[in-house]
């Protein structure tokens, strides 16, 4: 067999084997850090949260809104669409992950990419898994400026 051909054929092996295996060590690397999701967990977290969300506002006071979340696991990270119900309904998409057994990190942005809404929730999840309060920082649509607040989810 000519030594070209020999060549040919292992870099084409590794040409696909690198476009297989590329993904999964990407993969990998970007949700080592996030902790484990139970299956118990799993059950609970998955579905609709109700809550609320308190905007501090520059006067001291805050605005309240009422936000529903439909979270979905994969693997290790949480996703999901949110639903603010502010002076309109606005839909935000979120993508997080536990960063303990407690908390969970999730960041989100405005659905329609032509609205600048994007921002971070911290939640602390409870004992029994069914309340998720937390913060959040971000960037309003409706007040153009940086936000910040506290929120409070309970899953029914």
């Amino acid at each position: 067999m000519d030594i070209t051909l020999i060549v040919g054929i292992i870099g084409g092996i590794c040409t696909i084997a690198a476009a297989i295996i590329t993904p999964l060590v990407q993969t990998y690397f970007e949700t080592r850090i996030f902790f484990p999701i139970s299956n118990d967990r799993r059950k609970i977290l998955q579905g609709i949260w109700k809550g609320t969300v308190n905007q501090n506002l520059s006067d001291g006071t805050f605005k309240t809104f009422t936000v529903d979340l439909d979270l979905n696991i994969k693997g290790k990270k949480i996703q999901g669409t949110g639903i603010i119900n502010a002076e309109e309904l606005f839909y935000v998409s979120l993508d997080g992950s536990f960063r303990n057994d407690r908390f969970l990190k999730m960041d989100y942005q405005n659905k329609n990419l032509k609205i600048l809404q994007f921002g971070s929730f911290v939640f602390h999840l409870s004992d029994d898994s069914r309340e998720l309060v937390g913060k959040f920082v971000g960037y309003g649509h409706l007040s153009k400026a940086i936000i910040y607040g506290s929120c409070q989810f309970n899953k029914n």
